[in-house]
């Protein structure tokens, strides 16, 4: 599931607004429009606030914002899964690293 699905749902679910879910987080409700129609990206940090609007874990709400960065940034390049093998690699290598320190 995408990150902007998610943030529809869950808003939709607790049947809220759009004017209430902004007011929660201090922007303007034209800003989280944006934001649920994929025109505009969060900052991480209102993407934690958001998850607390929810009541969800941040990390539920902050791996689908970084898989959707992640998915812009790559889309459209042929050799995509590359990266993302090399990079996963990477990862797994340095967090292996940072547990035996």
């Amino acid at each position: 599931m995408k990150f902007i699905d998610k943030i529809k749902k869950l808003r939709e679910e607790q049947s809220l607004t759009q004017r209430q879910v902004a007011a929660e987080l201090g922007i303007d409700v034209a800003m989280y429009n944006r934001f649920e129609k994929g025109e505009r990206s969060m900052k991480r940090e209102l993407v934690k606030n958001l998850a607390h609007v929810y009541g969800i874990s941040e990390d539920e709400l902050l791996t689908l914002w970084l898989a959707g960065k992640v998915y812009a940034l790559l889309s459209e390049e042929d050799f995509a899964e590359d990266v993302i093998s090399m990079v996963a690699e990477d990862i797994t290598f340095n967090n292996n690293i940072r547990k035996t320190v």
